[in-house]
């Protein structure tokens, strides 16, 4: 049951990736060949990449903003 549920998981983060790279119009392949396929695979890769970075560095940065009002709340409330 319990690796049933890291699947069902795992699908749902590869359909968010998939719909990701879809909205920013990788869903289709217009090369044509293999080394046109290879490099498109690996733009898509990198795309993917870069939005990974985004989102880690968003989080970072909802983090220090959350503990910046939590230090400004202390120091307000020792005051």
């Amino acid at each position: 049951m319990e690796e049933f549920v890291k699947a069902r998981r795992a699908h749902s983060a590869v359909e968010s990736a998939i719909n990701a790279l879809q909205v920013h119009g990788l869903d289709k392949c217009p090369d044509h060949g293999m080394g046109g396929f290879k490099r498109y695979v690996a733009l898509a890769i990198v795309a993917r990449n870069i939005r990974r970075i985004g989102n880690i560095l968003w989080q970072q940065d909802v983090e220090r903003e959350r503990k910046a009002i939590k230090r400004n709340l202390k120091h307000q409330q020792a005051a």
